[in-house]
């Protein structure tokens, strides 16, 4: 789910996996 990813990895990568 998307807030286990934003659990996992940093602001930069969430920028990164929203683009």
């Amino acid at each position: 789910d998307k807030e286990k990813i934003i659990c996992n990895v940093d602001e930069k990568d969430i920028a990164e996996h929203l683009r």
